[in-house]
């Protein structure tokens, strides 16, 4: 999961490093209760913040994915284009 933690994410100037990592490790820790099926033993909070953890990794993904391949698509199109279409269009 791309876990990430930014400090304008809390308000704050300064974060600390190690407060940063705390999304992250707790991430990792879900990841390995949900494999051993121990989801359910875990309080309805951190159960919510769970699903929206992962639901929120998941459109990050899927953000990047479709970043990709418009960069992707972007680059064929302008391969396919003449020197005089380019030159014409600003592009070198």
């Amino acid at each position: 999961m791309p876990c990430r933690t930014d400090p304008e994410d809390y308000g704050y100037v300064y974060v600390s490093p190690e407060f940063m990592r705390i999304p992250v490790l707790l991430c990792e820790a879900m990841q390995m209760i949900e494999r051993a099926n121990m989801e359910p033993s875990c309080s309805p909070e951190l159960r919510q913040w769970w699903a929206a953890h992962k639901a929120a990794d998941k459109r990050l993904i899927e953000e990047e994915l479709a970043r990709q391949k418009l960069e992707k698509d972007r680059k064929a199109a302008i391969d396919k284009l003449t020197p005089h279409e380019r030159k014409l269009l600003g592009l070198p």
